[in-house]
């Protein structure tokens, strides 16, 4: 069943009527502001007419990596306006803001959902390796992520639809302009930073005190994944704001926290295929056997594996960049 996404960004973009700068409700801006807002709006609108093109091939499900790159561009998208809203000023109404960044995220969310169940598919064949009988298990899998798809048809177009796009039209064109005059980049990337580093020194407090496979530090890890997942994206499309870093430095770090990133992934891939496996042989008896208990001992010690083999870099030697 394929369900067509009742609106065009591009369309929108294109002709409705762009507003002049008195009616952005902030003051001329000077060069620099100028030209850092034309920036800003490029990359929203880039990034915007990307997520469309892949969002609109969704509902077929006839390649995976459309869902995998749709969710790509909203976390792009949800990183900038993180950003935006780490910067509250009395002269900004942060509604439209807010109600835009809330609908990618729940959009990313649901999308989320159809993106683990393609990456278990693709992990049980990869683990398994030919040692166990698991058709069963696969079909019942399967089975599970065409339900999450006919969900995610029923149940997207209520957030991803002709308003989400008009919404983002009405925010680009009258109050981006004020966000970006009032932003602190610098600050929040300090913030960012602040809470790696945070997050980092728990995470080997934990290690150091529970062990490397304890629940306590697989927890603190996870944290750690997430920071610098959000690092990583901060770097990659975030450059054009970063006025006194050099590209070279920039992208350094994003080789680093890329490193990071996909050395904590795997982790967290095992873990969502063992939480799975577990849940499906409670839900479905009929799948216990010595085969699937086998495979779910296998997914097990590849998870304790994988979290005593990760080496994350020593904290002094990973060199933040405030831009």
């Amino acid at each position: 069943m394929v369900v067509p996404i009742a609106s065009n960004f591009v369309y929108w973009y294109c002709v409705t009527p762009k507003l002049s700068s008195k009616n952005y409700m902030n003051p001329t801006p000077t060069n620099d502001t100028s030209n850092t807002l034309t920036l800003w709006h490029q990359h929203f609108k880039d990034i915007l007419t990307t997520f469309e093109r892949y969002a609109a091939k969704i509902y077929a499900f006839e390649d995976e990596e459309d869902v995998h790159q749709a969710r790509v561009a909203l976390r792009t998208i949800t990183t900038l306006t993180g950003f935006l809203k780490s910067s509250p000023h009395k002269d900004i109404d942060p509604k439209l803001l807010n109600q835009a960044h809330l609908q990618s995220r729940q959009i990313l969310k649901a999308l989320g959902k159809i993106r683990d169940f393609d990456v278990m598919v693709g992990h049980v064949d990869k683990i398994n390796a030919g040692s166990f009988q698991l058709h069963t298990l696969v079909q019942a899998l399967r089975l599970e992520r065409k339900i999450a798809r006919i969900e995610l048809v029923l149940h997207l177009p209520k957030h991803l639809n002709k308003s989400f796009f008009k919404l983002w039209q009405t925010f680009l064109e009258s109050y981006l302009p004020l966000h970006v005059q009032h932003l602190k980049t610098k600050r929040h990337f300090k913030k960012l930073h602040k809470k790696f580093d945070k997050r980092y020194l728990n995470y080997l407090t934990q290690r150091d005190i529970n062990g490397t496979t304890h629940p306590r530090t697989f927890e603190a890890l996870h944290e750690v994944r997430l920071v610098t997942k959000n690092l990583r994206y901060a770097y990659t499309y975030l450059d054009f704001a970063l006025h006194q870093a050099d590209a070279k430095t920039i992208k350094t770090k994003v080789k680093s926290y890329k490193l990071i990133q996909e050395e904590l992934g795997l982790m967290n891939d095992y873990t969502n295929l063992r939480a799975k496996v577990h849940q499906m042989l409670e839900d479905y008896p009929y799948l216990i056997n010595r085969d699937t208990l086998g495979f779910q001992d296998k997914v097990n010690k590849k998870l304790k594996k994988s979290l005593k083999k990760i080496k994350l870099p020593k904290l002094k030697s990973i060199n933040h960049i405030s831009g």
